[in-house]
């Protein structure tokens, strides 16, 4: 399993596509990977459809606080 940690888009680069073929760059890299792990604040809508859009599926999620958790996604790589 493969962990994208923090990946950061400024908002002037935002709906421009940019940060889905970023996305498919750092897949592309690393082509041995067949599951991808990464999580995002639970307020987050934006970027819970950006990642679902992707492929990533929500499949937890971790309390860090009484009012704030982070919700996991994992996307599975078909192999070639």
């Amino acid at each position: 399993m493969y962990r994208l940690n923090r990946i950061f888009l400024s908002n002037k680069y935002q709906n421009q596509g940019l940060g889905s073929k970023i996305m498919q760059l750092i897949e592309k890299e690393f082509p041995a990977a067949v599951e991808w792990n990464l999580d995002t604040p639970h307020l987050n809508n934006r970027n819970h459809h950006f990642y679902e859009k992707l492929g990533y599926q929500k499949v937890g999620q971790l309390q860090i606080t009484e009012k704030f958790f982070l919700y996991d996604y994992v996307k599975k790589v078909e192999t070639k």
